[in-house]
């Protein structure tokens, strides 16, 4: 089981076994898992954005993210709408 308090450094690859390294992220990208889709899945998800079906919920996701650890860096969140989630001083690079 994963430690949820200490996510994993950019610069340093998941442990086997890590929930961590299920994220897609930049350098550990996964696929969307919508039949015929390209493009990669968002971070803490299976889908990309199109594909997503509980957007709200995907939004509630990020936001619980932020609260708990604040980065998000390396996190793939191409056409995810994150309008009106407060993110202040969150890494997103």
């Amino acid at each position: 089981m994963s430690d949820n308090k200490n996510p994993p450094q950019d610069d340093q690859p998941p442990k086997p076994g890590n929930e961590e390294e299920k994220i897609s992220r930049v350098g550990n990208i996964k696929k969307c898992d919508h039949k015929d889709c390209k493009k990669p899945a968002l971070s803490l998800s299976s889908c990309c954005w199109k594909h997503t079906e509980d957007k709200e919920g995907y939004q509630r996701k990020i936001h619980e993210w932020y609260l708990e650890f604040k980065s998000m860096k390396g996190f793939i969140l191409f056409g995810a709408d994150l309008s009106g989630l407060y993110l202040v001083e969150t890494d997103l690079s």
